[in-house]
């Protein structure tokens, strides 16, 4: 039992490391897989100001990178 416990501890530690490296790389190149075109962030209809306010701040940061 003892050394099933280590190995599902190994194999999950890899798949984060794995998935921890996948988005660092997709963070290397942040603005451009989403400028492909028109921008638009979607959020909540229920959502309180804080969502909406991020929300706009978003768009605005992926806007203005755009244009950089």
């Amino acid at each position: 039992m003892k050394q099933l416990l280590k190995k599902i501890a190994a194999i999950g530690t890899s798949a984060l490391i794995v998935g921890i490296s996948a988005g660092a790389a997709a963070a290397a190149n942040y603005p451009n897989p989403f400028l492909s075109g028109n921008v638009a962030v979607v959020y909540g209809a229920s959502s309180d100001a804080i969502d909406s306010l991020q929300a706009f701040n978003i768009n605005l940061d992926l806007t203005s990178s755009g244009k950089k």
